[in-house]
Protein backbone atom coordinates (compact mmCIF):
# COMPACT_ATOMS: atom_id res chain seq x y z
CA UNK A 1 0.00 0.00 0.00
CA UNK A 2 1.35 3.40 -1.07
CA UNK A 3 0.97 6.45 1.14
CA UNK A 4 1.23 9.92 -0.32
CA UNK A 5 3.21 12.47 1.56
CA UNK A 6 1.94 16.00 1.74
CA UNK A 7 2.53 19.16 3.69
CA UNK A 8 1.08 19.46 7.13
CA UNK A 9 -1.04 22.43 8.11
CA UNK A 10 1.78 23.75 10.29
CA UNK A 11 4.26 23.61 7.41
CA UNK A 12 1.84 25.49 5.16
CA UNK A 13 1.25 28.17 7.79
CA UNK A 14 4.98 28.62 8.38
CA UNK A 15 5.60 28.89 4.61
CA UNK A 16 2.78 31.43 4.19
CA UNK A 17 4.17 33.45 7.12
CA UNK A 18 7.65 33.52 5.63
CA UNK A 19 6.29 34.62 2.24
CA UNK A 20 4.25 37.37 3.96
CA UNK A 21 7.28 38.64 5.87
CA UNK A 22 9.44 38.70 2.73
CA UNK A 23 6.71 40.56 0.84
CA UNK A 24 6.40 43.12 3.65
CA UNK A 25 10.14 43.71 3.48
CA UNK A 26 10.39 43.88 -0.33
CA UNK A 27 7.24 45.85 -1.24
CA UNK A 28 8.32 49.28 0.10
CA UNK A 29 11.65 48.96 -1.72
CA UNK A 30 9.84 48.06 -4.93
CA UNK A 31 7.48 51.03 -4.62
CA UNK A 32 10.40 53.38 -3.93
CA UNK A 33 12.37 52.01 -6.88
CA UNK A 34 9.36 52.42 -9.16
CA UNK A 35 8.84 56.02 -8.02
CA UNK A 36 12.52 56.86 -8.56
CA UNK A 37 12.36 55.35 -12.04
CA UNK A 38 9.37 57.60 -12.80
CA UNK A 39 11.26 60.66 -11.54
CA UNK A 40 14.28 59.72 -13.67
CA UNK A 41 12.00 59.35 -16.70
CA UNK A 42 10.58 62.84 -16.08
CA UNK A 43 14.07 64.36 -15.81
CA UNK A 44 14.93 62.69 -19.13
CA UNK A 45 11.72 64.05 -20.71
CA UNK A 46 12.54 67.56 -19.51
CA UNK A 47 16.08 67.26 -20.91
CA UNK A 48 14.61 66.17 -24.27
CA UNK A 49 12.21 69.11 -24.36
CA UNK A 50 15.02 71.48 -23.34
CA UNK A 51 17.21 70.26 -26.20
CA UNK A 52 14.30 70.64 -28.64
CA UNK A 53 13.63 74.19 -27.39
CA UNK A 54 17.25 75.20 -27.95
CA UNK A 55 17.26 73.63 -31.42
CA UNK A 56 13.99 75.43 -32.23
CA UNK A 57 15.54 78.72 -31.09
CA UNK A 58 18.59 78.14 -33.26
CA UNK A 59 16.33 77.84 -36.32
CA UNK A 60 13.75 80.51 -35.39
CA UNK A 61 15.71 83.00 -33.21
CA UNK A 62 13.05 82.74 -30.48
CA UNK A 63 11.36 80.14 -28.34
CA UNK A 64 7.78 78.95 -28.96
CA UNK A 65 5.21 81.29 -27.39
CA UNK A 66 3.63 80.05 -24.18
CA UNK A 67 1.58 83.22 -23.68
CA UNK A 68 -0.03 85.78 -25.95
CA UNK A 69 1.00 89.45 -25.72
CA UNK A 70 -1.11 92.36 -24.52
CA UNK A 71 -4.37 92.92 -26.30
CA UNK A 72 -4.64 96.09 -28.45
CA UNK A 73 -6.72 97.78 -25.72
CA UNK A 74 -3.99 97.05 -23.15
CA UNK A 75 -6.25 94.73 -21.17
CA UNK A 76 -3.52 92.15 -20.77
CA UNK A 77 -2.30 88.95 -22.28
CA UNK A 78 -3.11 85.41 -21.45
CA UNK A 79 -1.41 82.08 -21.15
CA UNK A 80 -1.97 79.68 -23.99
CA UNK A 81 -4.54 77.55 -22.17
CA UNK A 82 -3.31 74.31 -23.68
CA UNK A 83 0.06 73.02 -22.52
CA UNK A 84 -0.03 70.77 -25.58
CA UNK A 85 -0.36 73.81 -27.90
CA UNK A 86 2.55 75.56 -26.18
CA UNK A 87 4.89 72.77 -27.23
CA UNK A 88 3.22 71.90 -30.56
CA UNK A 89 5.73 74.03 -32.56
CA UNK A 90 8.42 71.52 -31.51
CA UNK A 91 6.68 68.74 -33.46
CA UNK A 92 5.23 70.49 -36.53
CA UNK A 93 6.00 71.54 -39.22
CA UNK A 94 9.63 70.77 -38.35
CA UNK A 95 10.07 67.87 -35.99
CA UNK A 96 12.49 68.87 -33.23
CA UNK A 97 11.09 66.02 -31.13
CA UNK A 98 9.00 63.12 -32.40
CA UNK A 99 6.25 63.65 -29.83
CA UNK A 100 5.54 65.86 -26.84
CA UNK A 101 6.41 63.78 -23.76
CA UNK A 102 3.65 62.84 -21.37
CA UNK A 103 3.94 63.95 -17.77
CA UNK A 104 3.52 60.57 -16.10
CA UNK A 105 2.64 62.30 -12.83
CA UNK A 106 -0.01 64.60 -14.32
CA UNK A 107 -3.54 64.15 -12.94
CA UNK A 108 -4.89 65.52 -16.24
CA UNK A 109 -6.15 63.48 -19.18
CA UNK A 110 -4.70 63.55 -22.72
CA UNK A 111 -3.78 65.83 -24.37
CA UNK A 112 -3.19 67.99 -21.28
CA UNK A 113 -1.04 65.43 -19.47
CA UNK A 114 2.10 66.75 -21.16
CA UNK A 115 5.07 68.66 -19.78
CA UNK A 116 4.23 72.27 -18.85
CA UNK A 117 6.25 75.01 -20.56
CA UNK A 118 6.65 78.75 -19.98
CA UNK A 119 8.97 81.19 -21.76
CA UNK A 120 10.25 84.52 -20.51
CA UNK A 121 9.74 86.56 -23.69
CA UNK A 122 6.04 85.91 -24.27
CA UNK A 123 5.27 86.13 -20.54
CA UNK A 124 7.18 89.39 -20.25
CA UNK A 125 5.30 90.91 -23.20
CA UNK A 126 1.93 89.63 -21.87
CA UNK A 127 2.29 91.62 -18.63
CA UNK A 128 -0.87 90.07 -17.17
CA UNK A 129 -2.08 86.49 -17.41
CA UNK A 130 -5.82 86.67 -17.01
CA UNK A 131 -6.43 82.92 -17.14
CA UNK A 132 -3.73 81.79 -14.69
CA UNK A 133 -4.77 80.36 -11.35
CA UNK A 134 -5.07 83.00 -8.61
CA UNK A 135 -1.82 82.11 -6.84
CA UNK A 136 0.27 83.02 -9.89
CA UNK A 137 -1.96 85.42 -11.86
CA UNK A 138 -0.12 88.57 -12.84
CA UNK A 139 3.34 87.27 -11.96
CA UNK A 140 6.28 87.66 -14.27
CA UNK A 141 8.19 84.65 -15.62
CA UNK A 142 11.02 85.74 -13.31
CA UNK A 143 8.84 84.40 -10.51
CA UNK A 144 9.42 80.93 -11.94
CA UNK A 145 12.91 81.23 -13.39
CA UNK A 146 14.55 83.18 -10.56
CA UNK A 147 15.62 85.93 -13.04
CA UNK A 148 18.27 83.77 -14.70
CA UNK A 149 16.64 81.69 -17.39
CA UNK A 150 14.69 82.10 -20.63
CA UNK A 151 12.31 79.16 -20.19
CA UNK A 152 11.13 76.55 -17.74
CA UNK A 153 9.59 73.13 -18.31
CA UNK A 154 7.84 71.39 -15.44
CA UNK A 155 6.35 68.09 -14.32
CA UNK A 156 3.89 67.72 -11.45
CA UNK A 157 6.18 65.37 -9.55
CA UNK A 158 5.23 62.25 -7.60
CA UNK A 159 2.65 63.99 -5.39
CA UNK A 160 0.62 64.84 -8.56
CA UNK A 161 -0.17 68.25 -7.05
CA UNK A 162 1.12 71.76 -7.69
CA UNK A 163 2.61 73.60 -4.73
CA UNK A 164 0.81 76.84 -3.81
CA UNK A 165 3.92 79.01 -4.43
CA UNK A 166 2.41 81.94 -2.52
CA UNK A 167 5.83 83.18 -1.36
CA UNK A 168 7.48 83.10 -4.78
CA UNK A 169 9.10 80.19 -6.54
CA UNK A 170 11.75 78.77 -4.27
CA UNK A 171 13.48 75.51 -3.39
CA UNK A 172 10.53 74.42 -1.22
CA UNK A 173 8.43 74.19 -4.41
CA UNK A 174 10.83 71.76 -6.07
CA UNK A 175 10.75 68.00 -5.74
CA UNK A 176 13.45 66.51 -3.57
CA UNK A 177 13.81 62.79 -2.91
CA UNK A 178 15.14 63.63 0.55
CA UNK A 179 11.58 64.62 1.50
CA UNK A 180 10.26 61.18 0.60
CA UNK A 181 9.46 59.77 -2.80
CA UNK A 182 5.92 61.19 -2.75
CA UNK A 183 6.86 64.66 -1.50
CA UNK A 184 5.09 67.73 -2.84
CA UNK A 185 7.12 69.63 -5.41
CA UNK A 186 7.68 70.23 -9.11
CA UNK A 187 10.30 68.51 -11.22
CA UNK A 188 11.76 71.35 -13.31
CA UNK A 189 14.37 72.22 -15.89
CA UNK A 190 15.29 75.80 -16.80
CA UNK A 191 17.29 76.97 -19.73
CA UNK A 192 19.38 77.66 -21.51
Amino acid sequence: MKTSKGFTLTELLVSASIIGILTAIALPSYITARMRAGVSREYANLRTVGTALETYRTDNTEYPLAAFPLMPDGSGGFTNPSKFKRLKPLTTPTSYISRIPEDSFSPNNPPENVTNYLDRESYFSSKRYVNDRPAVAGLDIEYFTKKRKEWIVMSYGPSKERPEMLDGFNDNDLYSPTNGTKSLGLITRMGP
